[in-house]
């Protein structure tokens, strides 16, 4: 036993002394980050060598109901991955954070995968979520009753496979009338979830963490602690959405123990998740200037919180302004010298930021983006907005790479921004 151990010893000391040279020839003829982060786990001397990439992926379309495969896109490398992940088969994933992503299965199928360790964890399922009153696979074979907020005036909607549609009229739901809004079950799975933030990294060392969301037709909040049997919904009582568009929120992001949701013009919340119930703080009030385009909240290398208000001048012309949180004025600042040496990456991931200098190819004060137009995924064709602004000159260029769909055609699901975490 000591003679094999010694042979090991030497063994892994001749592995440790190859030449710098040498590793990086291997490395950059490794496939994809998988094996670039098994080969840094060999031993320190090849860690000390071989640096962390902490480049975010962008997770391509995919038709969900036959591949298994995923292709990911590196930007900075200019090349398309694909790694094998038959646990994303007949899954549409919508969203990511900490280097998971979100998946709606069959039915009411709701999970986090990691594609770097193809590790799974279950969620509770969708006719948890406050919204969702019932659930009737009996039903026409499928059927999702969405309660509009907490008003009895407001008509619950149905959700039916296309199938059945016609014979709706039939199905005699009690307390329903006719006025009943009908919608593919397809609908629910893809639009259900606008946008998904887990306090850190789930993993065998750590099941103590929480998960916000923005769920539902009105985009009401909705948290899961490590552990709950179901969702449970954050917004108080008399802010449950009601249709309003001046309810809506659009972001969210988690930091010291709190997550902050941003909302219509640009009104900031924070919950503190101490409590068995999250306690809602209003940190900034809503403003008529930010009432225009589409909003993300981004929490900085320095913590500090910052919103991007990303407007359209004319068709698939996109524009960025930066804006600093002022806790003690409770407003956001114009950033006129935008973000510095910083780069975002903004799209139905979790806000994600880095240094320019921590990724290689990158540039600061850019903004790497992908669409967020919703109603411009409901079929094959469309307008594709991907690229990266120049937060310095104002312009936008085409995101390196992405080549393999035409400009005018779009797939489902869009894509999405994923970190690599080789952590499960």
């Amino acid at each position: 036993m000591q003679l094999q151990e010694s042979k090991k010893g030497k063994e892994m000391s001749k592995w440790s002394e190859l030449p710098k040279e040498l590793l990086d020839e291997i490395a950059k003829r490794l496939h994809f980050y998988a094996g670039y982060a098994r080969m840094r786990s060999v031993c320190v001397a090849w860690r000390s060598v071989l640096p962390r990439t902490c480049s975010p992926y962008l997770l391509l379309p995919y038709d969900e109901k036959t591949a298994t495969a995923r292709d990911f896109l590196c930007p900075f490398e200019n090349k398309v991955y694909q790694l094998e992940l038959p646990e994303l088969r007949g899954k549409v994933v919508r969203g990511s954070s900490h280097g998971w992503v979100i998946a709606f299965g069959r039915g009411l199928e709701l999970c986090l995968v990691n594609p770097f360790t193809r590790a799974q964890i279950q969620l509770p399922p969708l006719d948890t979520f406050h919204e969702v009153e019932a659930y009737h696979p009996d039903w026409a074979r499928e059927v999702y009753m969405i309660h509009n907020g907490q008003y009895p005036e407001w008509a619950s909607e149905v959700y039916l496979l296309p199938s059945v549609q016609s014979k709706s009229h039939y199905l005699g739901y009690p307390n329903r009338s006719r006025d009943n809004v009908i919608r593919e079950l397809v609908h629910l799975q893809n639009l259900f979830i606008g946008k998904i933030v887990l306090s850190a990294s789930p993993s065998l060392a750590n099941t103590d963490y929480t998960i916000m969301t923005i769920a539902g037709q009105y985009s009401d909040l909705a948290f899961y602690r490590s552990g709950d049997k179901k969702w449970t919904c954050a917004t108080p009582a008399d802010q449950i959405r009601t249709g309003d568009e001046e309810k809506r929120f659009f972001d969210i992001v988690y930091r010291e123990g709190q997550y902050y949701a941003l909302g219509y013009g640009g009104g900031l919340w924070g919950f503190d998740m101490s409590s068995e119930h999250p306690k809602m703080t209003q940190v900034v009030p809503p403003e008529t200037s930010m009432e225009n385009g589409f909003l993300y909240l981004v929490k900085m290398k320095s913590g500090e919180l910052v919103m991007v208000q990303r407007t359209v001048d004319g068709w698939r012309k996109e524009v960025f302004n930066v804006f600093k949180l002022d806790p003690g004025r409770k407003t956001w600042v114009s950033s006129k010298n935008g973000i510095g040496d910083e780069v975002l990456f903004l799209g139905y991931n979790g806000s994600l930021s880095y240094s320019c200098h921590d990724i290689p190819g990158s540039k600061g004060n850019c903004i790497y983006f992908t669409d967020y137009y919703e109603d411009r995924h409901s079929s094959t064709e469309g307008g594709c907005e991907i690229g990266v602004y120049n937060l310095e000159v104002g312009s936008v260029q085409r995101l390196p790479g992405w080549t393999r769909i035409d400009d005018d055609i779009l797939v489902w699901p869009p894509p999405i921004w994923v970190t690599p975490n080789p952590c499960s």
